[in-house]
């Protein structure tokens, strides 16, 4: 097993999730497209204590977090309100 996880383009990410089949460790990047939140949500994910990375990164390093945890997370209310905050101001903002 590599040491590190594969870089996947978001296409990618999303034939994974359809197949149900996921790496068991994912980068923040991997993790905000599985969880359907931006980037910088999961730093305050973090921030708040609703998900732990693997490892502390450096800095602005990229963490690292287990699926069963991000997929866990996914089904969240907080996530799930998130998720519909961005549709709606993406909503807003086309009009």
């Amino acid at each position: 097993m590599p040491s590190s996880t594969p870089l996947f383009t978001e296409d990618q990410l999303l034939v994974l999730q359809l197949t149900g089949v996921l790496p068991l460790m994912l980068t923040t990047r991997q993790a905000a497209a599985v969880i359907g939140v931006k980037l910088h949500d999961i730093k305050a994910f973090v921030r708040a204590g609703v998900l732990t990375p693997l490892a502390i990164p450096l800095a602005d390093g990229d963490g690292y977090f287990e699926r069963d945890a991000l997929l866990a997370l996914k089904r969240l209310d907080l996530v799930k309100g998130r998720r519909a905050m961005k549709a709606y101001w993406a909503a807003q903002n086309e009009n």
